[in-house]
């Protein structure tokens, strides 16, 4: 199990958090029920601050989707995937996607 200082989460979203790993860059994590699942690594690049605001750029682009799925009961693939996976907590927070919540 990895260790992080908390000052080590760099943005959170509603069901997303950007993590910084160092010289690698940043990790986007979607929170689960039990666990976060990392979903995106994001190098540093070459210019200060491009990693962070890439990451950052993605966890709220993952969390639009989320929203807009929310919102008109439609969603990506990776969105249904993701409920399936992480089970009924997700679940209850799609609602829209009660069918994944019974077979779990």
């Amino acid at each position: 199990m990895a260790t992080y200082a908390e000052n080590d989460i760099k943005h959170e979203t509603d069901n997303f958090w950007v993590l910084a790993v160092g010289r690698r860059g940043f990790e986007v994590y979607v929170s689960g029920c039990t666990h976060s699942t990392r979903v995106a690594s994001i190098g540093n690049g070459d210019r200060p601050g491009l990693g962070l605001k890439g990451a950052i750029a993605e966890a709220d682009r993952r969390q639009a989707q989320v929203d807009e799925a929310r919102k008109t009961g439609m969603g990506p693939a990776w969105l249904l995937t993701l409920v399936h996976r992480l089970g009924r907590q997700s679940c209850r927070s799609v609602p829209q996607f009660p069918s994944y919540c019974e077979v779990q």
